[in-house]
């Protein structure tokens, strides 16, 4: 009971890591929120897909896939440069989490590594629902809240994770026809970020 009331505590911190994203509000979005929404669309999405997952092994998923950060932090995943930084401070923080009571730390360790391996549909299933749910946040906040590099990241960046079903890559489009017009009306030209995704690819 002990070790759980220590990894409850350490958990909160995800409520408090600040992501890159801002909300409707105007305030910065919380890793924890991020989380929260991933888990709502695979409870609707999950039935809706061409293929067959586990929903309870996919929210376990949802809900523990960025819990690194609770004890790491938040690297954008525009930051190429620091994607190597990202997986080293965050398989540390989940060594920690698995020194705990080996009756659940075991399978919060487990899960976490099955959704960075991306070899199972319920990890690739999350993964998608990860990339998606970040679009939508951003078509939710204020243009200015937009980095230059998100302009074309919004028209392909989810893509290729969306790939293995047809429901999941028709949503994608719905979304990135959501920042098409987004991105339209702010006044930004449009064929100079469809030659940036060229680019990007």
């Amino acid at each position: 009971m002990q070790d759980i009331l220590k990894f409850l505590h350490l958990a909160e911190k995800l409520k408090c890591e600040l992501r890159h994203s801002w909300l409707s509000s105007r305030r910065q979005e919380s890793a924890a929120e991020h989380s929260w929404r991933v888990s709502l669309m695979a409870c609707i999405f999950y039935s809706r897909l061409g293929v067959k997952v586990d929903l309870e092994k996919s929210l376990k998923i949802a809900i523990i896939h960025d819990l690194a950060e609770a004890e790491a932090y938040d690297v954008p995943a525009f930051e190429n440069h620091r994607q190597e930084e990202k997986k080293l401070v965050e398989l540390k923080a989940m060594q920690n989490i698995k020194k705990l009571d080996s009756n659940f730390s075991d399978e919060i360790f487990d899960l976490w590594q099955e959704y960075e391996e991306q070899q199972t549909l319920e990890a690739k299933f999350i993964k998608a629902l990860d990339k998606m749910e970040v679009r939508l946040q951003h078509n939710e906040a204020e243009m200015k809240t937009w980095n230059d590099i998100e302009y074309p990241r919004s028209q392909y960046v989810a893509d290729k994770f969306c790939d293995f079903d047809e429901f999941l890559k028709e949503f994608n489009r719905l979304i990135k026809e959501e920042s098409k017009d987004k991105i339209i009306k702010s006044g930004k030209d449009y064929q100079e970020v469809e030659n940036q995704v060229k680019e990007l690819q």
